[in-house]
């Protein structure tokens, strides 16, 4: 008897426990893969293209990056796509700079277009372009730069001088300016370059005067050691050798030696005349 008694019990409470519902709610959830972007194509618009002087050049280039995941992922968030310039010996030169998006085809296949932008002082030579891009989800992949596209880089000789030069003072008949006196060039291409001197006569219009040219001296040392005399016909500094770069600059020195009144009439006054001053490889 006893026993019966246990098994109805387990019956009735069976029985509540079995109760059907009208409906239910239950989370579900599946993870999906972030996928790592493949570089598919970079391309170059240009194979070879001239330094602008003082400023960069703008080397024209588009990259399709697929990604499984979607063109999207590589324009949300945190993501990126941009191109850098290597040396021919794989050193970056341009650090990476940010490419735009521009399209997308079925739905994976993103393009992106911009600019690596080249500076004046860069050397002649063979360069890389290399593209980078990380997702949303911080998957990264970069091209490489052993198939990278290349592009070639010209040779630019050029300068930039101050518009107009006045010595600091007036000086008398027979005397000279101070040192330390002079106009500074700067290297705007991307080379050693060494420079060409040439002037004039300095005039006075009223009343009529003038100082021949070869009164003016110029010399690369403050000091007017090792000084040249003006002339009427471009002489090279051949030892200028001023590098190339960034802010590459170097001082031309001048001193003006006024005649003695003994030697020609010389009236006070502001005598004007040019220095003509030109870039030449070094």
């Amino acid at each position: 008897m006893r026993i019966l008694g246990v098994s109805a019990i387990v019956a009735l409470l069976l029985g509540l426990g079995l109760a059907p519902l009208a409906s239910a709610q239950l989370p579900i959830g599946g993870d999906i893969t972030n996928v790592v972007p493949v570089v598919t194509s970079v391309t170059v618009t240009g194979s070879s293209f001239d330094p602008t002087s003082g400023t960069t050049t703008s080397i024209p280039v588009t990259t399709v990056i697929t990604d499984t995941n979607g063109c999207n992922d590589l324009t949300t968030g945190s993501s990126s796509v941009t191109v850098a310039v290597y040396t021919s010996g794989d050193v970056v030169l341009v650090s990476p700079a940010a490419l735009t998006y521009a399209s997308c085809s079925l739905g994976v296949a993103a393009t992106f277009s911009g600019n690596a932008l080249m500076p004046f002082h860069a050397a002649a030579g063979t360069y890389k372009v290399r593209v980078a891009a990380t997702d949303q989800a911080a998957g990264a992949v970069s091209a490489s730069l052993v198939t990278a596209p290349t592009f070639t880089y010209g040779s630019l000789v050029a300068m930039t001088t101050a518009a107009s030069f006045s010595f600091s003072a007036a000086v008398a008949p027979g005397a000279s300016t101070a040192v330390s006196q002079g106009i500074d060039i700067t290297n705007k291409g991307n080379g050693v370059m060494d420079a060409q001197v040439s002037g004039t006569a300095l005039t006075l219009s009223s009343p009529s005067a003038s100082i021949a040219v070869s009164n003016v001296a110029y010399s690369v040392n403050s000091d007017m050691s090792s000084s040249t005399a003006l002339s009427g016909s471009a002489t090279s500094l051949a030892a200028f050798d001023l590098a190339a770069g960034a802010s590459s600059s170097k001082t031309l020195y001048l001193q003006l030696t006024a005649p003695s009144a003994a030697s020609q009439y010389l009236p006070a006054g502001t005598y004007s005349g040019t220095l003509t001053v030109t870039a030449v490889s070094g």
